[in-house]
């Protein structure tokens, strides 16, 4: 019995709240469309710029981040992002396939101006 209830249990169960949140955003979607276009905009923005800066290969994404293959060693970037822009990215050196890579989530456009200079140097 145990193993037939299994198969109706999500693999990524949510909480009453997550719940109740997603209900509120499709009770009342606007708000919700205009943040997401906003996101969708400032990626796009962000995106450009990190493409435009030389060895650096930024993938597409349809998230609000974006996975940015660094051309050398990332620990003097991240240090630089971090204690001069104040920017936290994410190092995914513990997947062996990105161990040249960064996760980059989307923010405001001085945020974001902060990661591009941070990349820059």
């Amino acid at each position: 019995m145990a193993r037939e209830l299994q198969k109706a249990v999500n693999d990524f169960p949510l909480s009453t709240y997550a719940e109740i949140a997603a209900q509120v955003a499709l009770e009342h979607p606007a708000p919700f469309i205009e943040a997401a276009a906003h996101i969708v905009a400032e990626r796009e923005w962000l995106a450009a710029q990190l493409r435009a800066l030389p060895g650096l290969t930024v993938y597409p994404s349809g998230t609000n981040f974006l996975l940015v293959q660094l051309p050398g060693p990332k620990q003097p970037i991240l240090r630089r992002l971090l204690h001069e822009q104040g920017v936290l990215v994410s190092d995914l050196a513990a997947y062996p396939e990105l161990t040249n890579c960064v996760r980059v989530s989307v923010g405001t456009r001085a945020q974001n101006e902060r990661v591009v200079k941070g990349m820059r140097g």
